[in-house]
């Protein structure tokens, strides 16, 4: 018998905000953008308890991912027209 504890209530207000990015994303046809996730997650109302576990497993995702997508949510201006940040190029800079 497999006893399992519930989810704590962070991580269903996570999958909630997800979804929902993942439902306008798909009419969209926009890339995910983790600053926005990051920026609605903000306006949430969590208990300090609740974002001490959060923050921490928020902060080991952002060690893996490029600094500009952890950032900031609006686009940056390149010549004339906007880009968003984009993951690691893999491609030798030269």
């Amino acid at each position: 018998m497999v006893v399992s504890e519930p989810k704590p209530l962070y991580v269903h207000v996570v999958e909630r905000i997800l979804r929902g990015l993942r439902i306008a994303q798909q009419s969209s046809e926009l890339a995910f953008n983790y600053a926005k996730f990051k920026t609605i997650l903000a306006l949430e109302d969590l208990t300090p308890t609740q974002q001490g576990p959060l923050k921490q497993r928020l902060d080991t995702l952002e060690s893996f991912m490029v600094q500009e997508q952890t950032e900031s949510y609006l686009p940056k201006k390149k010549g004339r027209r906007f880009e968003m940040p984009t993951g690691t190029c893999w491609k030798p800079k030269v």
